[in-house]
Parts: C-alpha cells; sequence; structure tokens
C-alpha cells in the first residue's frame, strides 16, 4: 500500500503554525486559572480579621488568645498582632495625615488582636464559629470583616470561570475547524485510493491508519511549537510569574503543558478520523461530489 502524503505544501506548514499559535494561546488560557486562583489566595490572606478586647482585658488573657489563635490552623500563626490603642491612633492619624482628635476628647479606639486567615478558611460560615468561640471563652467584644468583600471574590471568581470557559470553547472550536478541514482537503485527493481499499476487503481501521499517523505527527509538532515558545514566554517573565505560582516546571505549569498536548494530539486524531469516515462505505457517486 502505498505512503500516503498528508499535503507538504505551504498551506500545511500555515496550518501548522496557525495550530500552534491557538494550542499557545489555549496555553494562557488555562494558565489564567492558576494565575487569578493565585492573585485571590494573596488577597485573601491579606484581609484582616480584628478581635475587638474589653477594656478591662488583661495582659495575662490577651497572651492566651494571641496563642490560641496561633495554634489554629485556619489562622496564619506569624501574622497574629497585638495593637493597643495609642498604635490604633497613631495608624489613623498616620493614613489620615491629620490629628483626628481635638483637645480634650479621649482615644475612642480599642485594644485589638489582627490576624490573618489562610484563603481555603476565609468564609462567612468559619468566621461566624470563630467569632462565637473567641466570645464564649475569652470574652471578646465582636469579630470584624469587610463582610462585602466575600460576594464580590465570588463574582469575580464567577466571570473569570464563565468567560474563559467560552473563550476555551471557542478556540476548541476553531482549532477543530482548521485540522478538519486540511485533513479533509488530503482525504479528497485520496478518497478514490480510500474507494479501491475497500472493494479490496481492507478493514475501516487499516485504512484510516496512515492518516491517523500523520494527523499524530501533526499535532506533535504543533504542540511542540507551542509548549516551547509558552515555556519560552515564562522564562523572559520570570519571577513576576513566579510571584502568581507559574513557573517552569511546577505543577501548575505541568498540567499546562498536558492541556497543549492533549488537545493538539487530540483534535488532530478526532479530526483525521472524522474526514476519513466520510468516505468510507460511500457510493462511487458521493466521491464526485
Amino acid at each position: 500500500m502505498q505512503r500516503y502524503k498528508i499535503l507538504y505544501t505551504p498551506f500545511y506548514f500555515i496550518t501548522m503554525i496557525s495550530l500552534s499559535l491557538l494550542l499557545f494561546i489555549t496555553g494562557w488560557v488555562v494558565a489564567s486559572f492558576f494565575i487569578s486562583s493565585s492573585v485571590a489566595t494573596g488577597f485573601k490572606e491579606k484581609i484582616n480579621i480584628i478581635a475587638e478586647l474589653p477594656e478591662d482585658f488583661d495582659q495575662s488573657d490577651r497572651t492566651d488568645l494571641i496563642n490560641h489563635l496561633k495554634s489554629k490552623p485556619e489562622v496564619i500563626a506569624d501574622q497574629v498582632q497585638y495593637i493597643d490603642k495609642e498604635q490604633a491612633l497613631q495608624v489613623m492619624q498616620k493614613d489620615l495625615g491629620a490629628s483626628i482628635l481635638s483637645e480634650g476628647i479621649e482615644n475612642p479606639f480599642r485594644e485589638i488582636v489582627e490576624f490573618h486567615l489562610h484563603s481555603e478558611s476565609l468564609s462567612l460560615e468559619n468566621l461566624q464559629i470563630l467569632e462565637k468561640e473567641l466570645k464564649e471563652t475569652f470574652g471578646i467584644e465582636g469579630l470584624y470583616y469587610p463582610p462585602d468583600l466575600f460576594s464580590s471574590i465570588q463574582r469575580t471568581f464567577q466571570k473569570i470561570t464563565l468567560w474563559g470557559m467560552i473563550l476555551i470553547g471557542v478556540l476548541l472550536i476553531i482549532i477543530t475547524m482548521l485540522i478538519h478541514q486540511i485533513m479533509k482537503m488530503n482525504i479528497i485527493s485520496n478518497r478514490f485510493v480510500i474507494r479501491t481499499m475497500e472493494m479490496v476487503g481492507a478493514k475501516p481501521g487499516f485504512i484510516r491508519k496512515p492518516f491517523v499517523r500523520e494527523s499524530v505527527k501533526l499535532g506533535f509538532i504543533s504542540s511542540l511549537l507551542a509548549i516551547a515558545v509558552f515555556s519560552l514566554v515564562l522564562y523572559f517573565l520570570g519571577d513576576m510569574m513566579q510571584n502568581l505560582g507559574l513557573s517552569l516546571f511546577s505543577r501548575p505549569y505541568l498540567i499546562i503543558v498536558g492541556c497543549i498536548a492533549f488537545l493538539g494530539f487530540g483534535i488532530c486524531i478526532f479530526s483525521s478520523r472524522l474526514a476519513v469516515n466520510r468516505y468510507l462505505g460511500s457510493s462511487l457517486d458521493a466521491l464526485y461530489v
């Protein structure tokens, strides 16, 4: 049996470059999920949680409260700090750029313990449970945090996920159509060969094999180019991307590379099989359409 040639023409190489570009873009779309997750994690862990202490709270109780918070797995231990009334006043005066108290007015601030939670533990339910525990155990006045941020973060994540999935879906459709067209053009030129092989008893799998083999080559080269360019861009971005949780040979990087390779191979194989199946079992009249 002759070995089929899969359009080794300028159009073939243009298609290969186009596929590589689309796979490269798809890689960054997948990367955006990891980047947004890293940004959201950092943002959540910077949200100040404030435990307001009562007026008669003595030093031993304060020490017990701080040690209790540091021992809890959901609390970032090295970010638990005590702030007295004078420090709170100084911070506010520094932020406002002037004295916020007139003469004769007492300092309105109270002693507080400020801390942060790990991102996976930051939820309204967990904070409400923690507030109830600290009130019953240590008698704090209250636990204060910005509740509006939770709904804002959730809406942002939903928008990122929605538009990311839409973009990936559009890219998949474009890639599939592109590969399908090039395989279809090649198979059209070999449709009579396919028909002849069917007439001599060749099985569908045997007929499809050369086309699938060539499509695998196309997917391999395109994926390799996309991964190489993606890695090169990631390397030059360096520390900036590392701060966002994405670096060479990290777990997110390997997942992205796997997605690029899977799409490159999977779509090429699927498209070539689909194109060959169109002519398998077709009548002679259909070969001229």
